[in-house]
């Protein structure tokens, strides 16, 4: 289906340059010779890095919310979309209605799955807090023959048995 074209009057020459690249590959007749390469091989695609490349400008001027472009942006957003732009209030309203909608659904997910991360962390707390105690516990054991006080002797030392008295 056919879009209509848009009446977007360029701010300055970068814009124009811009706006004229997306025309050019909605034609599919690019200037740029690898886009051209792209487009005989049947691989050319509309995006925001095609569009600077083809209007020879950086794509940061376009790419990002809050850029010097955001008309271009927006364009090339609806087109990528393949939506076409909205032509009254409702229409926006019920984009922006749908998109709050999405949002809300996402905020709901993050929220549960930050719940689920937080108990988790406090199960492993405790298990940490119980493995402390047990590892106290065992450094401070004394073994079976030890007589409490005295410290025994050094690891590894054998002690001889004492010689049976005679009778």
């Amino acid at each position: 289906m056919p879009r209509k074209k848009t009446n977007l009057q360029p701010v300055d020459a970068i814009e124009k340059a811009f706006l004229d690249a997306i025309e050019r590959l909605i034609a599919g007749k690019p200037n740029n010779s690898g886009l051209q390469t792209a487009q005989a091989k049947g691989k050319l695609k509309m995006n925001i890095s095609n569009v600077a490349l083809e209007a020879g400008h950086s794509r940061t001027l376009i790419a990002y919310k809050g850029c010097k472009y955001p008309r271009v942006r927006d364009k090339i957003r609806i087109l990528l979309s393949d939506q076409p732009a909205p032509n009254s209030a409702s229409e926006v309203l019920t984009r922006l209605r749908e998109e709050n909608a999405t949002l809300q659904l996402r905020l709901q997910q993050t929220i549960s799955h930050n719940a689920a991360l937080i108990r988790r962390m406090h199960v492993l707390d405790q298990q940490l807090k119980a493995e402390k105690i047990k590892a106290t516990l065992t450094r401070n054991h004394r073994g079976p023959n030890q007589i409490i006080g005295q410290p025994g002797p050094p690891q590894g030392t054998v002690i001889p048995f004492p010689d049976a008295p005679k009778d």
